[in-house]
């Protein structure tokens, strides 16, 4: 909530009706969105939604007041990497009409070099902090630390597109209940944990226009880690 609340910042005033619907699959998330963007500003109509985006195509619709004039800025920061873009794209693409705005934010891989990029920012991931907490959700499980081993790699998606995935190797069988389904792992199988895309600012120009969507502007991080794009529908 906290980059939402600093674009609330300069785009509210008394003269502009404005809703803030703070979107997340997690209830406990969707409302700590909405209490922060409360506090600082009390007088705003803050609606919070939970859903499932690859399951909401018709969400839009739930926003859109067809009586009234209105424009939709949807915000998307820290999501686009942990989607495949081709399950993505269409939703938000169907989320936007003519005068509505998409802002949103990407990991990039830096220098002229895709993959020399892709491989820079690798060891970001394949440390053993971030493996300690992808290993806490197994635990929660009921998975065993002596179960398998996590293992980074970098993929290629088919599309030319570079993501960095974790997976859980497991050396033994495995056993566990989870919402009363029987899950069977056995000795070999990877179980996948994490996935991260990194792009180009121009592979994301491309990606977006084959969806209807046009970049107007983009703004990269100085370390070209990460970018900012603002787009509208084409």
């Amino acid at each position: 909530g906290e980059k939402d609340k600093l674009l609330v910042s300069h785009i509210f005033n008394t003269n502009r009706a404005l809703t803030y619907y703070p979107v997340d699959v997690s209830l406990s998330l969707s409302i700590i969105s909405a209490q922060k963007v409360r506090q600082a500003f009390p007088d705003l109509d803050v609606q919070p939604i939970v859903c499932d985006l690859l399951h909401s195509d018709d969400l839009i619709l739930l926003i859109d007041n067809q009586e009234k004039e209105q424009k939709n800025v949807i915000t998307f920061f820290g999501m686009i990497p942990n989607f495949y873009p081709e399950e993505i794209l269409p939703i938000l693409s169907n989320f936007l009409s003519q005068e509505d705005l998409l802002l949103f934010s990407a990991n990039l891989a830096p220098g002229s070099d895709y993959l020399q990029g892709v491989e820079k920012v690798f060891p970001q991931y394949n440390n053993e902090l971030t493996k300690e907490w992808l290993i806490t959700v197994l635990l929660d499980a009921g998975v065993e630390r002596e179960d398998g081993t996590i293992k980074f790699g970098i993929e290629d998606d088919g599309q030319k597109i570079k993501r960095i995935a974790a997976y859980f190797e497991l050396e033994k069988d495995v056993k566990l209940k989870l919402e009363d389904e029987l899950i069977e792992w056995k000795s070999g199988d990877k179980v996948r944990l994490f996935f991260s895309y990194r792009y180009t600012s121009a592979m994301i120009q491309e990606i977006l226009s084959a969806y209807g969507i046009n970049v107007l502007a983009y703004w990269e991080a100085a370390n070209q880690e990460e970018g900012i794009y603002l787009c509208q529908k084409l």
